[in-house]
């Protein structure tokens, strides 16, 4: 029955911890036996007819137990708390007047009023002490049980050597009394069972105290102080190291412009090369031979950055070993092929060579998977016909080459005065409009060829190949919405004398 009463005054507590909840239960559950006591000491003294001012006195007390116990119910554990501070001084105040009134009416009254008063001061300490800690008010009902036997079992000093009704009242009380108190020690003892399984539960789970969290909240600030110093020390080291990276390239770069060309061989050949990074796998070159002719060569190395980089200046070390050999393309691209294919791992090379001899106005040429230059007349342009493309240097050796039938060709081609041959990598005719790439990511996207390259070659047919190549730039700059290019560029324009 009581277990029952108490989750009816519980049932509203479901979201508290397991260990709130149980102190609560003993709150409720010495509330519930103090009103029993109280009302059983309070009908005793109604059939007995006597000490009115008891049975008022033992009515504030049980309406204090209600009290407490409604703020319970009420969700108010809190205000439970403080009442349990005014039922003690209740309490003592009860247990003042009783002394000063019934002093001679109680002939046990020198022996219980000594236990009694030592009763109360410890009580009175311990339940202000409970009442802040939260503990159950154990301490209300417990005090009023022995109010309950002291009053009980006190009789009139005119009649107290007759074994009278009051007597027999208070014997029965008393037995009552204990049993009850039997019970709820029974009940008590249960709850701190749950109490103690709840404790290990929690122990076991890492429940901490306030000092654990202390302690724990100390070593994870500890923790990150110094995590946070050695992600500042790898900070630091990593911006070292971009640094570094940054001057190592810086350097690549100078070295990589040495070996480019820093001027035209010729007053009638231009050209123009802007990497996509610091370094960069486009390349071109001129060869001048003794005869007046000239080799141009221009590559386009997988890739970007060093490792293009590092590839171009190999090419450049084969072009120096080559010098006056170069007169014929077809061989020096397969001798181009043999000698990267034994360099470089799993990294092509496309190229294009051509001889041009200006006593003839012929152009010798060969192609390596390269794209073919273009050709503009005055207010026309095309591409030059290089038959097939040529394959792709650096993927397979020149015996496999031969067997299969892949032998680079040379081609001749004549050319009229005024002519312009262009000579360009895959930064040029693959460049996109980056504002309409950034407007719509998934449409179509149109590039330069195929949108600009035809119409400003036409238009631009008739200038110097200084020109040529400026105006073709910022036509380029103008389509791409930037100066900044996601590929390497590298053009060579020659004006045909």
């Amino acid at each position: 029955m009581f277990r029952r009463m108490i989750d009816f005054f519980l049932r509203d507590y479901t979201d508290l911890s397991p260990v709130i909840y149980v102190k609560l239960k003993y709150a409720v559950l010495t509330d519930l036996g103090g009103i029993v006591l109280i009302l059983t000491s309070i009908v005793f003294r109604i059939v007995e007819g006597k000490h009115l001012f008891l049975i008022v006195s033992q009515s504030c007390a049980l309406l204090l137990a209600l009290s407490s116990i409604l703020l319970i119910k009420k969700k108010k554990p809190n205000g439970a708390g403080y009442l349990l501070i005014l039922g003690i001084i209740a309490v003592i105040t009860i247990h003042l007047i009783n002394v000063g009134i019934f002093t001679d009416a109680f002939y046990l009254y020198p022996r219980l009023t000594e236990i009694n008063t030592a009763f109360i001061i410890l009580l009175f300490a311990a339940g202000i002490f409970s009442s802040f800690r939260a503990v159950p008010l154990i301490l209300t009902g417990v005090e009023i049980l022995l109010l309950a036997v002291y009053f009980t079992i006190a009789r009139s000093s005119d009649n107290y050597n007759a074994l009278t009704l009051d007597m027999l009242a208070a014997f029965l009380t008393l037995i009552v009394t204990l049993i009850f108190c039997g019970y709820l020690s029974f009940l008590a003892v249960s709850l701190s069972r749950e109490l103690m399984e709840i404790a290990k539960e929690e122990e076991r789970m890492g429940i901490r105290t306030k000092q654990d969290l202390s302690e724990v909240i100390a070593l994870r600030t500890h923790e990150l102080e110094t995590a946070n110093r050695e992600l500042f020390l790898e900070k630091e080291l990593l911006t070292e190291k971009s640094e570094t990276i940054d001057d190592q390239l810086k350097l690549a770069r100078k070295i990589q412009l040495n070996f480019i060309p820093r001027e035209s061989p010729v007053p009638y050949i231009a050209f123009h090369y802007q990497p996509m990074e610091l370094v960069g796998g486009d390349y071109f070159d001129f060869i001048r031979f003794r005869d007046g002719r000239i080799g141009i060569l221009i590559s386009d190395v997988s890739g970007h950055g060093l490792a293009a980089a590092f590839i171009t200046s190999m090419i450049k070390s084969f072009v120096l070993k080559q010098g006056f050999d170069a007169g014929d393309p077809a061989r020096f691209l397969l001798d181009m092929n043999d000698y990267l294919y034994n360099q470089i791992p799993e990294i092509f090379v496309t190229a294009f060579y051509a001889v041009y001899n200006p006593m003839k106005r012929e152009l010798v040429y060969s192609n390596a998977g390269h794209n073919p230059p273009l050709l503009a007349k005055k207010h026309s342009a095309d591409f030059i016909d290089t038959g097939n493309y040529g394959v792709i240097l650096a993927v397979m050796t020149n015996d496999r080459l031969k067997k299969r039938g892949f032998l680079f060709e040379n081609q001749k081609l004549k050319l009229d005065k005024g002519d312009r041959i262009l000579l360009y990598t895959d930064g040029l005719t693959e460049a996109v409009n980056i504002r309409y790439v950034q407007k719509d990511p998934k449409a179509l996207r149109q590039d330069f060829e195929a949108v600009r390259l035809f119409p400003i070659l036409r238009e631009i047919s008739t200038l110097p190949p200084a020109e040529f190549i400026a105006k073709l730039v910022k036509h380029l700059n103008d389509f791409r919405g930037s100066e900044s290019f996601n590929d390497d560029i590298c053009l060579v324009c020659m004006e045909v004398k």
